[in-house]
């Protein structure tokens, strides 16, 4: 449309002339950006007798579609064999998030909880309700929309670094599960691995 034709003089000028724009009659309009790259948005508003607004306004977005990810990591003091992975009682593992791409948005969170199994095979959860540095998963999902039951059932340790650590201290079966979180509300899959955790010395003796 040529816009100095329809509206006069006032916008002849080279910011509004040298492109094509989409007009919207209406004093509001609503936009999405699908595809994942750095978008620039200029935009401008005239009235009912062709006054333009007063400049050409510019705002980068950066558009990101993907989902962050998380690591475990174990060093020295760990065993893994026939599908079990043992742990020494003490021993520290690390959780490292990422989020790499050109537009990331970045890791805001990671979420944590487990389950030890005593003796008796009875299971004990951790994070307890009102745990200090922990989340009702419900919360989560009115936030966030995460209302999948494996994370709304349940409470959830956090930290806001893209970096954690963490070590059990009881001698049993421990399940520990695992996601994180983006600044725009991408999540990760929830990881889960089980660990043997020993705190017995072995024994020698000679016959």
């Amino acid at each position: 449309t040529d816009l100095v034709a329809m509206y006069g003089e006032d916008y002849n000028i080279s910011s509004i002339t040298d492109y094509y724009w989409y007009r919207v009659d209406d004093d509001t309009v609503q936009i999405s950006f699908q595809n994942q790259c750095q978008h620039e948005l200029f935009y401008f508003a005239k009235d009912n007798v062709c006054h333009p607004s007063n400049q050409i306004y510019h705002k980068t977005y950066y558009v990101d579609d993907t989902d962050p990810e998380i690591e475990l990591t174990v060093e020295g003091h760990g065993y893994y064999d026939s599908c079990v992975d043992y742990l020494k009682v003490g021993k520290t593992f690390s959780l490292e998030a990422e989020d790499n791409h050109s537009c990331a948005a970045g890791i805001e969170s990671i979420f944590g909880r487990y389950e030890w199994i005593n003796e008796t095979g009875v299971k004990h959860y951790f994070p307890a309700e009102g745990d200090p540095n922990s989340i009702n998963g419900s919360v989560l999902a009115s936030k966030y929309g995460y209302t999948e039951s494996e994370i709304a059932d349940y409470w959830w340790y956090y930290t806001n670094e893209s970096q954690t650590e963490g070590f059990f201290m009881e001698e049993c079966t421990h399940i520990l599960y695992y996601w994180t979180k983006d600044n725009v509300c991408h999540r990760s899959d929830i990881h889960d691995i089980t660990f043997k955790v020993d705190g017995s010395e072995p024994e020698a003796w000679l016959n």
